[in-house]
């Protein structure tokens, strides 16, 4: 199954539409706002960008696609209206998979330039540029350098694939209380690379000090519970029903996975560092009800209704939620002639479940994660060369100019060296972390001077301007991603 082709959400404007069943990612997006404000109000204070580029990755179709981007222009234009500043061009960059429903994300544009020239004036409609990116984003999207600011809410916990040697995962359709060992560990490790990769390409494509937020369903504990796959163990069971009734072959629903994945915290965490393209700035862990009622379902909340109708009417909306997300994935799998009866039994098995709820307790919460991160200035490839391997580069260097034998047989003494060694065991640079002085992830680099290196006659002046002109641009490259505050120098004494 190539998740690409049938991953999108459900198009158009009715009952079982993503536009119409979106509610839980509404939620979602509101309770992340704080973060995602901090974040742009940090990158466009110390920036002030004139020409800002944001990309919204999973954009997807319907009232959620222009909310994020409704709040960025609304953070920045406050900022901009606080301190009297002039307002920056707007770049919107709206990526989803080929599949999804662009044609009605284009045709909702003139209707939010609209909206912006009625809330904001006809200056800031002027502003702002809307454009489409089709395509993964576990695949290169936009040039190098170039995103000011990424967003992506409820886009990574899906997989780039569903993982390998789960083949006996049998009765389940992801990881569930029955599955092997083996099937959290390749769900996991799959997790692990799809995010590594989404990180280091993105490290590619914003520029220093550039800001992203990522939201995406999680979980609460390493150790999976049975809150964490509660309804796709659900739907698993509404499968087995049709099995049994014949309307799908058993080896069908064991041969079906869904590239779904919930990360806890610490996983996340640990990705983040060891990838060392982004610093954290904030992570949240926060839950939010996933079975909210809609608009029109103000019957709910009618005494007269009837709690077994509640629990009926939360069950319809939870099969509806998710059959507005998975059908396409579903149909792709088992034909589109078994979808009515699945979700419907669906929705029975969760309004059974939440009849069974005791009191006080919360069933159909589900775990969200929140990171706020910062693009470094120099990922983790790069400090693999630093500090320690930008001394190796000067050390080797300064170890080839000791060799170096001048026209006049000028060639370094052991008494030239500081330690009175042989040349090629002369001191180096020394390079270190500063203390982080009470700041989160602040790496100062400190370089000592250099004592002698040598004796070089006169005929060696442009082994010196060499070395000069190396200096100078290490200087230069270091001063430019304030990595420290004193200055590098080198003595070259002549004989």
């Amino acid at each position: 199954m190539s998740v690409e082709k049938v991953l999108c959400m459900n198009a158009a404007d009715h009952e079982i539409s993503y536009a119409n069943n979106s509610v839980l990612q509404k939620a979602v997006i509101s309770k992340a706002r704080p973060i995602l404000e901090e974040a742009i109000t940090d990158l466009f204070s110390k920036t002030l960008p004139t020409s800002i580029k944001v990309a919204d990755l999973g954009c997807s179709s319907g009232p959620n696609t222009f909310q994020i981007i409704s709040q960025v222009i609304d953070i920045i234009h406050e900022i901009c209206h606080q301190e009297q500043l002039k307002l920056p061009e707007f770049q919107v960059l709206l990526n989803d998979l080929p599949g999804n429903d662009f044609n009605t994300v284009f045709s909702s544009v003139p209707g939010f330039y609209e909206r912006l020239k009625k809330e904001k004036g006809e200056m800031l409609q002027d502003l702002c540029f809307i454009a489409g990116v089709p395509g993964s984003f576990y695949q290169r999207l936009f040039p190098s350098t170039s995103l000011h600011f990424v967003h992506s809410s409820y886009g990574l916990h899906w997989l780039s694939k569903v993982p390998q040697g789960i083949e006996n995962n049998k009765g389940n359709i992801y990881m569930a209380s029955s599955s092997p060992p083996n099937v959290f560990k390749a769900y996991a490790e799959q997790f692990q690379k799809d995010f590594s990769n989404f990180l280091r390409l993105r490290s590619k494509e914003i520029m220093p000090t550039g800001r992203m937020v990522l939201t995406f369903m999680a979980r609460n504990n390493p150790i999976f519970s049975n809150e964490d796959y509660g309804y796709w163990e659900l739907l698993a069971k509404s499968f087995l029903d049709l099995v049994a009734e014949g309307l799908v072959k058993e080896e069908d629903v064991n041969s079906f996975n869904l590239p779904f994945y919930t990360p806890c915290e610490e996983e996340v965490v640990e990705i983040v560092e060891r990838e060392g393209s982004f610093d954290i700035n904030e992570l949240q862990v926060f839950k939010v009800d996933s079975t909210p009622p809609r608009d029109g379902d103000d019957m709910m909340h009618d005494k007269d209704f009837g709690l077994n109708n509640i629990y009926i009417q939360s069950g319809k909306n939870v099969a509806n939620i998710l059959r507005a997300v998975t059908e396409h994935i579903f149909c792709s799998h088992f034909g589109d002639t078994i979808i009515d009866k699945l979700f419907i039994r669906f929705a029975t098995h969760i309004a059974n479940g939440l009849s069974n709820t005791k009191k006080g307790e919360r069933k159909g919460e589900r775990v969200n994660i929140v990171i706020s991160l910062t693009k470094n200035y120099e990922d983790k490839r790069m400090k693999a060369a630093s500090p320690v391997g930008v001394a190796n580069v000067i050390e080797v260097s300064l170890h080839k100019a000791f060799r170096y034998k001048c026209k006049k047989g000028g060639k370094p003494s052991r008494k030239d060296t500081e330690d009175g060694s042989t040349p090629n065991k002369a001191k180096s640079a020394r390079c270190h972390k500063g203390k982080n002085d009470g700041k989160k992830d602040k790496t100062k680099l400190t370089c000592y001077n250099y004592g002698k290196l040598g004796h070089f006659t006169g005929e060696c002046t442009k082994l010196k301007k060499v070395f000069f002109n190396f200096m100078f641009y290490f200087d230069c490259f270091v001063a430019r991603q304030n990595l420290y505050a004193h200055h590098f120098s080198m003595l070259v004494v002549d004989s």
